[in-house]
């Protein structure tokens, strides 16, 4: 079978198992994030109590206009050993502008991306990482109404970590270490972009990810769709010999989707401006991304080989 181009999240935390099983020993979790501390603004509040989500409230607006907190889930193959699952979460807060002619043209900003562990291990994307490349502008969306039913497709959303090219969308994808168009993004003095895995991996990496979500209107502050996604990444160096190796992966498509819910208040939406400042944070809206979302849970039944078999 054809090893695939994979994401950086998942490249490496299946071959830090056998860094593990060199050693002989149990990989325990981390006692410190590398998120570092964070406040989220939740407290120990009860979110669903504290809350008031305004179902069955919301009315159809003339436009998409406004603040939306949108989840990607993405789901992920994986054949190491046993073919496993996994999956991703990915969390923006998204500023949204129609035009007249219908087209919507957004800034994303990234809250936090969660992952699965994988054999006990869990691989996490700081948060320097996530500041080092967004927030992002994607245009030339496009709404067909805003009553239920009404289609909604995104700009192009590309995101560059580690790479600098002159054309974005279709430049050659580095082969290896030595191309000059690896930059060190996060600053951190490691080419390309730095995630951890586990608690003792640092992998450096490089990736283009192009992503397009089209669904529609489930309810006038709720859309839910699809999730058209095509992803490079290639392993550039780690702190651990064997962390680089690849092996194969491949998408799941059918349990890849995304949610998005109107959070500014509009037409009897949510409100999640706390302190009424007129803007809506992650830190303000990340303690309820549990309220408003639901998630997979990964099921390694769910996963077949690009054959069909499993």
């Amino acid at each position: 079978m054809a090893r695939s181009t994979m994401h950086p999240r998942f490249t490496s935390a299946a071959l830090l198992l056998l860094l593990v099983a060199a050693g002989g020993c149990t990989p325990e979790p981390p006692e410190e994030t590398h998120f570092g501390p964070q406040d989220l603004g939740g407290g120990d509040q009860d979110a669903g109590t504290q809350l008031d989500l305004g179902e069955g409230q919301a009315v159809v607006l003339p436009t998409v206009d406004g603040v939306w907190f949108h989840l990607e889930e993405l789901a992920l193959c994986i054949d190491f050993l046993t073919i496993n699952e996994q999956l991703s979460w990915f969390y923006y807060i998204t500023e949204t502008e129609q035009t007249d002619s219908g087209m919507v043209h957004e800034t994303w900003h990234a809250c936090q991306m969660d992952v699965t562990p994988i054999f006990g291990l869990q691989t996490v994307v700081p948060r320097r990482l996530l500041d080092s490349v967004f927030p992002v502008e994607t245009r030339n969306g496009m709404v067909s109404g805003t009553d239920v039913g009404s289609t909604y497709v995104s700009g192009l959303l590309m995101l560059l970590w580690g790479v600098d090219f002159e054309d974005p969308l279709y430049d050659p994808f580095p082969e290896d270490g030595d191309d000059p168009r690896i930059v060190d993004t996060d600053g951190d003095g490691h080419p390309g972009a730095t995630v951890y895995i586990g608690p003792s991996c640092e992998a450096y990496q490089i990736e283009r990810k192009r992503t397009v979500y089209q669904g529609s209107f489930v309810a006038p502050d709720r859309i839910e769709g699809q999730v058209v996604d095509r992803i490079q990444t290639r392993s550039i160096d780690s702190s651990q010999p064997l962390c680089g190796v690849d092996y194969a992966t491949w998408p799941n498509e059918s349990r890849s989707s995304f949610t998005r819910v109107r959070v500014d208040g509009q037409g009897g939406s949510v409100n999640l401006d706390a302190d009424h400042d007129g803007r809506i944070t992650c830190e303000e809206a990340m303690p309820y991304k549990d309220v408003l979302f639901q998630r997979l849970e990964a099921d390694h039944r769910e996963c077949e080989l690009p054959d069909g078999s499993q």
